[in-house]
């Protein structure tokens, strides 16, 4: 095995990579203009409820439970493995489920052209579902899922 794959970050590495990734995530939107610009609730209920139906569906009740326990409390090596595939499958599963909320809000944005200044917003709007599914998958997935590698 390649002796990257057991090495575990330091508790200051882990707090200074995340606060440089927040705080860049953060500037680079607040130049565009205000935060609240990047807020649509229906888009991110979309997100994340398609996103829990889906793993909760392909994972059952138990499986989704079991596997988020073992992430916060640890667990038998079987459990582990279920983890590390469930939040696997949980990062792909948040990615296709913003895009699919995107060319959903493209399709009813196109529904209504003939109003030319709707569609800057209607298309603005669309696009925060894409963003949201990333940062779920990278954010929340993807974090977890490396501590699952790290337990293992």
């Amino acid at each position: 095995m390649n002796d990257l794959t057991h090495t575990q970050p330091r508790p200051l590495a882990k707090v200074l990579g995340v606060s440089a990734a927040a705080s860049l995530l953060l500037f680079s939107v607040a130049m565009g203009g205000p935060l609240s610009a990047t807020v649509d609730l229906p888009s991110l209920v979309f997100v994340g409820v398609l996103t829990a139906a889906i793993l909760v569906g392909t994972h059952g009740f138990s499986g989704a439970f079991r596997s988020i326990r073992t992430l916060g409390f640890g667990g038998t090596k079987d459990d582990q493995e279920l983890a590390i595939a469930f939040f696997m499958h949980a990062g792909g599963v948040a990615v296709c489920a913003g895009v699919m909320g995107s060319l959903l809000g493209y399709v009813q944005m196109l529904r209504n052209l003939s109003d030319p200044n709707t569609i800057g917003p209607a298309a603005a709007v669309a696009l925060l579902t894409t963003l949201y599914g990333v940062a779920m998958s990278i954010g929340a997935f993807s974090a977890a899922f490396g501590v699952s590698l790290q337990r293992g």
